[in-house]
C-alpha cells in the first residue's frame, strides 16, 4: 500500500512540474495609407503576405511549469505578448513588441523558471513588398488601374 502511494505521488509531481499552458492572441491593425511597415519584436517572428487590408498579428504562446494565473497575469496585465502601433508618422506604420526584453518567469514550481515558446506571425496586406525582417514598401500602384 505504501509504495502505491508513493508511486502515485511522484506522478501527480510529474504531473504539475510538466504542466503546459497555451493560449493563441490575435489583434489586427489599420494602417491607412502609410507607405511603410517597420517591424521591431521581441524574438523570432515571421511574416506572411494575405489578401486583407489590415496588419495582422497571431501569437502562439506556450509556457511549461507555471501557475494559470501566472500565465494569465502576463498576458492581461503585464502585456508581455502584445504588439503596438506607432501612428505618430502617417506614411509609416510601425509596429513593435510592447515587452521588447522578456525576462524569464519565475515561478516556484519545477526548478523555479518557466520555459516559454513564443510563435509571432505578422500577416501584412499583399500590396506590400518585404524589404527584409525588418521592412515593408508598398508596392507601386501600376497604370492600368
Amino acid at each position: 500500500m505504501r509504495f502505491i502511494l508513493i508511486t502515485s505521488s511522484f506522478l501527480l509531481l510529474s504531473l504539475n512540474s510538466s504542466a503546459q499552458l497555451e493560449k493563441v492572441l490575435h489583434q489586427t491593425f489599420e494602417i491607412g495609407q502609410a507607405e511603410k511597415i517597420e517591424l521591431d519584436f521581441a524574438g523570432e517572428y515571421q511574416i506572411e503576405l494575405w489578401a486583407g487590408n489590415t496588419v495582422m498579428t497571431e501569437t502562439q504562446i506556450q509556457v511549461f511549469d507555471a501557475s494559470p494565473a501566472i500565465f494569465k497575469h502576463f498576458i492581461e496585465k503585464a502585456k508581455r505578448y502584445d504588439v503596438e502601433l506607432n501612428e505618430e508618422n502617417e506614411s509609416i506604420a510601425q509596429f513593435y513588441s510592447h515587452d521588447k526584453v522578456r525576462q524569464e518567469i519565475k515561478t516556484k514550481f519545477g526548478d523555479g523558471s518557466c520555459e516559454e515558446i513564443v510563435v509571432l506571425r505578422i500577416f501584412i496586406p499583399d500590396n506590400f513588398e518585404i524589404v527584409d525582417q525588418k521592412s515593408l514598401v508598398r508596392k507601386p500602384k501600376s497604370t492600368n488601374e
